[in-house]
């Protein structure tokens, strides 16, 4: 739950802030920042030996697990976009 809400409000401060030049910046490094987190997860989960031994149990519902929050993922900034787009114009 903290998570979501440290997620509300920075996002409410980036639409406060995008006026200031010098925090338009922080955007190029996001994508960055993400594969980033991303290779670190993927170690630490490596690295999880208890883990890495249950793999072949996990089989099937991690991988529909994984696709479907993928999809939601992609589902929802597309709408996201769609949203930005019509409440722009």
């Amino acid at each position: 739950m903290i998570i979501l809400l440290i997620l509300a409000v920075s996002v409410v401060a980036g639409m406060l802030l995008r006026r200031i030049e010098w925090i338009g910046r922080f955007s190029d490094a996001t994508g960055w920042t993400v594969f980033a987190l991303l290779f670190v997860f993927g170690i630490t989960i490596g690295m999880d030996s208890n883990l890495v031994s249950h793999f072949s149990e996990l089989g099937v519902k991690a991988v529909l697990a994984a696709v479907a929050g993928v999809a939601g993922s992609v589902l929802f900034a597309w709408l996201f976009a769609k949203f930005i787009d019509r409440s722009g114009k």
